[in-house]
């Protein structure tokens, strides 16, 4: 995996910008997981799938001063190229719960723009955690996710693949 991340529209990191500068990280709740060892032997894991976030939800309270935001990371992982199912696979579904500073009123789309970006980019750390924490737990070789980047283009492309992750296959000498 040589980098994992989103495009977001120029638009939405506007949108996001005063809640990206001004709301503060009240928690972060892991609210379900789910991980599997289907056998294999204990090789590195190579290549690893990471699944985007499949759910990124904002819920504002009724007085407007706290939000969270519901992320879903998948990841699954194999000890060859060619492998057809994997023997590793990890859910988890986190909440982050923000406080809106006195004054900031932020509508619907500013909260659902600010959970594309910056809610993702909180959240990449504690799933980086979990992943590395959780093979190390099934008595597997490290797996260590990348950063999680965020990019922001008129065109909505993906800029070129990124340098090789610490997860890549090491080549043989």
């Amino acid at each position: 995996m040589s980098s994992v991340g989103i495009n977001v529209a120029p638009i939405d990191i506007k949108r996001a910008q005063k809640l990206i500068a001004s709301a503060t990280l009240e928690s972060v709740r892991l609210l379900q997981v789910k991980a599997a060892h289907v056998g294999g032997n204990i090789e590195p894991l190579w290549p690893v799938k990471q699944d985007q976030p499949l759910k990124v939800l904002p819920e504002a309270t009724e007085d407007n001063k706290r939000f969270a935001v519901t992320v879903r990371f998948a990841i699954q992982a194999n000890q060859t190229k060619d492998a057809e199912s994997a023997p590793i696979q990890i859910e988890a579904l986190f909440q982050l719960s923000y406080a809106i500073p006195e004054g900031l009123n932020p509508s619907l789309k500013d909260l659902e723009a600010f959970s594309r970006t910056n809610a993702l980019l909180n959240s990449w750390p504690y799933w980086r955690e979990m992943v590395q924490s959780t093979v190390a737990r099934m008595n597997l070789p490290p797996l260590t996710l990348p950063l999680f980047r965020i990019w922001s283009s008129p065109t909505l492309q993906r800029p070129p693949k990124a340098r090789k992750s610490l997860t890549s296959k090491p080549k043989k000498t």
